[in-house]
């Protein structure tokens, strides 16, 4: 008893397999009969590719900005710091009493 039902339960499955892949076959002959071709003309291919060609130049022009920004690199800013405010200032000529003056600061 137990061996025809396996039979018959493999047979059906079997059968469920073959329906669906006849489903399959027959909807994609349907589709490619359905599917027809059409050509671009050889001015819309030539857009196209002058289109792809453009943006390619600008992602190449991009590319070099940041190759020119890593071998050029921006001069770090210095902190203001009271060191580096006095040593400006020194170079400037003011010395420590003309700093002081300006500041309003006396110094003994």
């Amino acid at each position: 008893m137990s061996t025809i039902i396996l039979k018959n339960y493999v047979y059906f499955y079997l059968e469920y397999d073959i329906l669906l892949i006849t489903k399959y076959i027959l909807g994609r002959l349907i589709i490619m009969a359905e599917a027809t071709r059409i050509r671009k003309s050889a001015e819309e291919r030539i857009a196209i590719l002058d289109k792809k060609i453009s943006a390619h130049k600008a992602n190449i022009e991009m590319l070099e900005a940041k190759k020119t920004a890593i071998l050029n690199p921006a001069p770090r800013k210095k902190k203001a710091t009271i060191k580096n405010i006095l040593a400006i200032a020194k170079e400037n000529g003011l010395s420590e009493e003309d700093i002081a003056k300006k500041l309003g600061i006396e110094l003994n």
